[in-house]
């Protein structure tokens, strides 16, 4: 992001490949820079003024240099704007790799860093490359000092490097380098950003660790390769004051809403909704806690491929186990062992009535109406009795 000449609009890059102009006071989004179709993450914007005409920059992973007009007084400014044509030589002879950083030198120079290493020098007014430096390894930002920009014998130029080096660039007479030097201290960090005063004496750099550095750079690289690093006035471990989005406010005049020292990591998700780390609170060893890493992480592989030869398999009983009722230990006493029981009784036979059946009387059978009623009664009141 970066600010217009008058610093009172901010202009922000996005991954979906927009740009917003915003009025910081109010948070209104006064328009929308985009290409028409194609849009790929902005890696860099940058504001330029050249003869009394304003324009935004932005470069990123489509590889080219999208130039966007700022007058006010254009009749096609729309809420939504589309980049102007692309230089020739850019599209020609321009960046192969994802273009990850930009500056600008007045009155006319323009610098763009690949991610492949390669820096290229633009002429903006004709739009022609100037020169080409070459890198070792990706190139993330870049610094002009413009005070030495019509010393065509002094680097004015500056680069990060790989393993955290410094590189100074002369960008006349086809450009060279004059200087290249470890930036920081701690073996294995990044050069993450750079900036240099507006008198272009103290360059300020920050690694990846958060230590901060100042170095001496008045006369450094003017006249010739430097075999040895610039002076280190001062370094100091930087740290969050506060970060945007935390829900408490903060103000840069009151020390007591710092949130030092956390990180805005930190600072933007409850420390209470984390997971206590095993090693600060049980005093674990490493090795332990990485052995029982990779014993979950074993486990997890193994779910995952027994899930994927399930899928080859035929039949659901197969893909689905069956999963087994578990006994709940309450205590106690079951629910069987609760039930209340009481002894059975086997009720007596009851005598049935002597009676003999004749084939040729069934329903007679040979007894007079009078002795079958007797018996049925009988009958009737034992089995009552017996209930």
């Amino acid at each position: 992001m970066t600010f217009d000449n008058t610093e009172r609009r901010l202009i922000t890059g996005a991954r979906d490949g927009v740009l917003n102009i915003w009025n910081y006071n109010n948070g209104h989004c006064l328009r929308k820079l985009q290409k028409s179709k194609g849009n790929d993450e902005i890696c860099d914007v940058v504001y330029v003024e050249m003869n009394k005409n304003r324009y935004i920059i932005s470069v990123g992973w489509d590889k080219r240099i999208n130039i966007y007009s700022d007058s006010q007084t254009d009749s096609n400014i729309h809420q939504v704007q589309h980049p102007n044509i692309v230089w020739a030589d850019d599209l020609k002879n321009g960046h192969k790799e994802d273009i990850l950083s930009i500056a600008q030198c007045q009155p006319n120079l323009l610098a763009t860093a690949g991610y492949d290493g390669e820096i290229v020098v633009w002429n903006m007014v004709s739009g022609h490359i100037f020169c080409k430096l070459h890198g070792k390894s990706s190139v993330s930002k870049l610094v002009f000092m413009s005070e030495r920009a019509y010393n065509k014998g002094a680097a004015s130029l500056i680069s990060n490097g790989p393993d955290g080096h410094i590189l100074f660039w002369k960008v006349f007479e086809g450009g060279s380098l004059l200087a290249d030097f470890p930036g920081t201290s701690t073996e294995g960090a990044l050069i993450s950003t750079m900036t240099i005063n507006e008198a272009n004496t103290m360059l300020c750099v920050a690694d990846n660790l958060g230590f901060v550095f100042v170095y001496n750079v008045d006369r450094y690289a003017l006249s010739g390769y430097e075999e040895e690093p610039p002076e280190l006035v001062n370094t100091w471990r930087g740290h969050v004051d506060s970060t945007f989005g935390q829900p408490e406010q903060w103000d840069l005049y009151n020390t007591s809403t710092f949130c030092h020292p956390m990180v805005p990591y930190d600072v933007l998700i409850d420390p209470m909704s984390l997971p206590s780390h095993p090693i600060l609170k049980e005093g674990s060893k490493t090795d332990e806690l990485l052995e029982e890493i990779k014993k979950k992480e074993d486990e997890t592989v193994n779910t995952g491929l027994f899930e994927e030869q399930a899928k080859n398999y035929h039949g659901k009983w197969l893909r689905h186990e069956k999963t087994k009722i578990k006994k709940i230990d309450k205590g106690g006493p079951s629910d069987y062992q609760t039930l209340k029981w009481s002894q059975i009784v086997d009720p007596p036979n009851p005598d049935f009535p002597k009676v003999k059946f004749d084939k040729d009387d069934p329903f007679g059978s040979g007894m007079d109406p009078e002795m079958m009623t007797n018996s049925l009664k009988s009958f009737t009141n034992k089995q009552q009795a017996v209930l």
